[in-house]
């Protein structure tokens, strides 16, 4: 939305509709605003919805007959599915698909999208939604996002809780506009739609959308940075910047402890937690003079003894990012297990996965990996790891970015992969 488009919403009349929030106040760069895609039919349901499949975040909205119960059925229970991309917003109006089964109201990518745990569905009490999409049309949501819970991290209004805040309230505070927020919302939704029906279906959708995306950049400004809320249906809880945990319930507590293993000091394992949290120490120490740099487990180091670190056990913070590596280590496992003799452990895959796939910076992957976070040696060691070890794809510009971290020895752990970058 440009400044002029806000400006001219913002002094209009509150007895006009441009003196409120919607989705025609947004164009793309050649000035169109998002196109607004309305299904009746299942057939045309199933076309249209291909069109949201790589879509990372969408806006997600349901609307249901006011009055429904559970003698209603489907239809009355789901009327209109809403999902709201950058670019278009689907409504899928189920309550005037024909037939009456799961199998005739649910088409099967949109289907796949909803379940989909890679792809985040964004909106306001969606966990209700989500119950009743599950209750009314058998769809098992994932990646289903609280955007309450965002607001409560980034704004701290009202304090860092689970209870929700309005659509109205959220829009308002982030968006600079009021939303319109009337009697259509208690309309008939089981008949075709009219114009006041679609504008606001349309708007609540993509609402959705835009809040998420202006609330994270919010996230991505705060110091020290907050991970994402994780995904409503794994219930985990609200993470701080300062690792502090808030538990539905009320309950808070500190992040993961750090735990010291003494006799880590003196061995380190190739292959275990230590050597990568060792890095640090051998930051200041003569790493060229041709001493090896990891031995094994039953061979000491015939170097002189490294200085006292801390190792401390992975504990990836609960949230999005890292529930979406998860998601793709355990497909990856299933896929390719077979084929891989000593694959990565799953913290060095889900480093990679952070920085790789989700393009995250050296630091933002320490922060996501552990708390407290990891050292930019360390992640730098994972990323390298999970590539050579699983003849993992990387960009040439950032493998070498990553591996200037490193000590001169421990590039040379790598040097067949760095050879050509």
């Amino acid at each position: 939305m440009s400044a002029d488009t806000h400006r001219s919403a913002a002094m209009a009349s509150r007895n006009t509709d441009a003196a409120y929030w919607h989705h025609k106040l947004y164009k793309g760069p050649e000035g169109d605003t998002p196109k607004v895609l309305y299904c009746s039919k299942f057939e045309v349901s199933e076309k249209r919805a291909q069109l949201f499949l790589n879509e990372p975040i969408l806006g997600f909205d349901i609307e249901w007959e006011p009055g429904a119960n559970e003698k209603s059925g489907p239809k009355k229970n789901v009327s209109l599915i809403q999902l709201a991309a950058g670019d278009k917003i689907g409504l899928f109006h189920v309550a005037y698909f024909d037939g009456k089964s799961v199998e005739q109201l649910m088409p099967p990518t949109l289907r796949k999208i909803l379940e989909d745990p890679n792809v985040t569905k964004a909106g306001v009490n969606i966990g209700g939604d989500a119950t009743r999409m599950r209750k009314w049309l058998d769809v098992d949501m994932k990646g289903v996002f609280e955007l309450s819970h965002l607001f409560r991290i980034v704004k701290h209004e009202g304090g860092v809780n689970f209870k929700p805040v309005s659509m109205a309230k959220q829009v308002q505070t982030i968006l600079h506009l009021p939303i319109k927020k009337d009697d259509v919302r208690m309309s008939d939704w089981s008949r075709p739609l009219n114009v006041e029906q679609t504008h606001y279906a349309a708007a609540d959708a993509y609402a959705g959308f835009m809040l998420y995306h202006t609330l994270d950049n919010e996230r991505k400004l705060m110091k020290p940075k907050p991970p994402l809320p994780a995904f409503y249906e794994t219930g985990g809880p609200l993470v701080l910047g300062t690792g502090e945990m808030i538990h539905k319930g009320g309950k808070r507590t500190a992040g993961p402890v750090v735990t010291v293993d003494a006799s880590a000091a003196g061995e380190i394992e190739q292959e275990g937690e230590e050597f990568y949290d060792a890095l640090d120490a051998l930051d200041h120490l003569d790493l060229n003079s041709g001493i090896a740099f990891a031995p094994s487990k039953r061979e000491k180091a015939t170097a002189a003894p490294l200085p006292k670190s801390t190792p401390a056990k992975n504990n990836p913070l609960p949230c999005p990012e890292n529930q979406r590596a998860d998601t793709w280590i355990r497909t990856r496992r299933a896929e390719s297990a077979a084929d891989l003799k000593r694959p990565a452990s799953d913290s060095v895959m889900r480093a990679y996965h952070l920085w790789h796939v989700q393009h995250f910076e050296l630091n933002e992957v320490a922060r996501f990996c552990r708390d407290p976070p990891l050292t930019m040696n360390t992640v730098a060691s994972y990323v390298m790891d999970a590539i050579e070890k699983e003849n993992l794809p990387f960009e040439q510009d950032r493998l070498k970015q990553a591996a200037s971290v490193l000590p001169t020895a421990v590039q040379r752990r790598y040097r067949h992969l760095l050879r050509d970058v």
